[in-house]
């Protein structure tokens, strides 16, 4: 995977290298504890993103905010966990439904911030 990332990310529009990055941090946060996946994450955007290329700072940001953002599965936070155990006629299937309705609207949103806001009020 970072092979696949590091040789076709430097080539894209920035805005759609946040988009790819912050969207692979919400679903591996589904499986992956939210610091691990931060970090993890962080390590892979230093490796692909040439430091001359942009500002890194906006990339972290939306990373860190991308790993605490599932929505799919039980098992990806205590509150999703705690929402799924204590509903009993609650399944799995519309709980997976929305929850990838919610990352993907998480992930367009997450970006959309990271690359218009954060840098504003980087430089204000």
């Amino acid at each position: 995977l970072l092979s696949a990332l590091s040789r076709h990310l430097p080539t894209l529009h920035p805005m759609t290298t946040l988009l790819v990055l912050v969207t692979i941090t919400i679903f591996l946060t589904e499986i992956l504890s939210n610091s691990v996946t931060a970090i993890g994450m962080w390590a892979v955007a230093l490796a692909v993103i040439p430091p001359t290329k942009s500002d890194i700072l906006p990339l972290m940001v939306a990373i860190s905010f991308a790993s605490t953002s599932a929505f799919m599965s039980p098992i990806s936070t205590p509150a999703t966990a705690l929402a799924f155990g204590e509903s009993p006629k609650q399944t799995l299937q519309p709980m997976l439904t929305v929850g990838l309705r919610m990352n993907l609207i998480a992930a367009a949103w997450i970006s959309l911030c990271a690359y218009t806001w954060i840098p504003w009020v980087l430089d204000a």
